[in-house]
């Protein structure tokens, strides 16, 4: 049990780490609670759970930070152009 949280805490780091570098809010409506912040990338690592990392590594490449309010309505759909 100690592992599990040990791993999630380790990940909710690197999420954070992550939505840092990418402004910390939506790119749509600015909603900036981290635990409902996703990234909409080109790219996409094979491993969902490696996404933070995977950024990480790439060095930041460009993505956009969307919530999952803006992600259900469909704001992020029509996005062609990802920009920072």
């Amino acid at each position: 049990m100690e592992k599990n949280l040990y791993q999630r805490e380790y990940q909710r780091k690197r999420k954070q780490e992550a939505i840092k570098q990418y402004g910390g809010k939506c790119h749509y409506c600015g909603e900036n609670r981290w635990e409902l912040l996703n990234f909409q990338t080109k790219e996409k690592p094979e491993n969902k759970i490696q996404m933070y990392n995977w950024l990480k590594k790439k060095g930041w490449p460009k993505a956009k930070l969307i919530c999952q309010n803006c992600n259900r309505l469909g704001c992020g759909r029509k996005a062609v152009k990802l920009g920072r």
